[in-house]
């Protein structure tokens, strides 16, 4: 069967070298994020076990990680890619894309076993009908990213924050505050380290009950779904509490007073030193 020229195909001899190429071609690309059909549910999984009987894990972790000292292990690199989700379902269907591929376990399996036994025509049509299924595969999941805007929105939080898209998928918003604070003190002239402090903060901040909401129907009045879970969402809603709106002087807040404006104080201990807002 004559070679596809849309394709690149590489000869890899066995399955130690076929997860070398794999990191290689990895390392090559240097993907920001990496997506795909319930990869975490089987593909990592899959690649990790045989990458560790192999004995070439560590190898690959070094290869496809942007810091070279980086260390992995199998349950670390399951998890990475398990929490990089959207964390919520999408399918093509509702977006109006074509399906994926049609290609049913049983037959995969079959083509894999009668390669397996021996070359010949017919087994390499059917392993180049296995691969245009895995290139389909990867390809709907891509056009699914962009159809639904996802990469689009984590470009615009990267941008806004000043960091990677790698960062805006893999890491907490705490990250992207504290990048954002220093992007902002850095356009005021005001330098600051965001290195870990060896002087860790004790105290904890008060919280509050949240209690849950009492379910059933309500036709009396309309009803607005909030997330009664949230207490700082729903503080911020009730007190209007926005950069706009809030007061940063006594002066200022004295000089609101005297025009009878309403203006709600925040106060709670912290470390047991009073704190006023």
């Amino acid at each position: 069967m004559a070679s596809d020229p849309d394709w690149i195909t590489i000869i890899c001899g066995n399955q130690a070298n076929l997860l070398k190429a794999f990191a290689l071609c990895w390392k090559s690309f240097a993907p920001d994020i990496q997506l795909g059909f319930n990869d975490s549910g089987y593909d990592w999984p899959f690649i990790v076990e045989k990458a560790t009987k192999l004995n070439v894990f560590d190898w690959m972790v070094q290869q496809m990680s942007a810091n070279p000292y980086k260390t992995a292990n199998t349950q670390s690199t399951l998890i990475w890619n398990y929490f990089g989700g959207t964390g919520k379902p999408l399918s093509s269907e509702k977006f109006g894309l074509d399906g994926k591929a049609d290609m049913p376990m049983s037959k995969l399996w079959k083509y894999y076993s009668e390669a397996r036994d021996g070359t010949s025509d017919s087994s390499v049509k059917n392993m180049h009908e296995i691969v245009n299924y895995c290139v389909i595969d990867a390809l709907r999941c891509q056009e699914l990213m962009v159809k639904n805007n996802v990469i689009n929105d984590y470009r615009e939080v990267a941008s806004i924050t000043h960091i990677s898209l790698f960062d805006t998928h893999y890491y907490a918003i705490g990250m992207k505050v504290s990048n954002l604070l220093g992007a902002e003190a850095w356009a005021e002239n005001i330098l600051f380290s965001m290195k870990t402090s060896d002087q860790k903060a004790t105290g904890k901040f008060p919280g509050a009950y949240v209690f849950p909401p009492e379910k059933g129907l309500e036709n009396k009045r309309p009803v607005t779904g909030l997330d009664f879970n949230s207490l700082y969402p729903s503080i911020i809603m009730t007190y209007n509490l926005s950069s706009e709106k809030m007061v940063s002087t006594l002066s200022e807040a004295d000089e609101l007073k005297r025009e009878n404006k309403v203006l709600h104080s925040i106060e709670f201990k912290y470390n047991g030193n009073p704190i006023r807002a």
